[in-house]
């Protein structure tokens, strides 16, 4: 299964597939543009539980989509 983020409410996402270093650029492409659409100082929620596999670079998307949402 390729890896996507979807959209499922203006501040509710899901990633699935496997998240891993082939993986994440496009994810990360992916997450900023979503993010760009957050409004400051709004929470939004990442859910994982379509994620089949991971390693570190699923830990370091998470860590830039937080980053995206709080800089907008």
């Amino acid at each position: 299964m390729p890896a996507e983020m979807t959209q499922l409410s203006p501040d509710k996402y899901r990633i699935s597939g496997a998240v891993d270093f082939v993986t994440t650029p496009e994810l990360m492409r992916q997450a900023s543009a979503f993010m760009k659409a957050v409004e400051n100082e709004q929470d939004i929620a990442v859910d994982l539980s379509d994620v089949t596999a991971c390693n570190s670079a699923a830990l370091a998307l998470v860590l830039e989509i937080a980053k995206a949402a709080s800089n907008n």
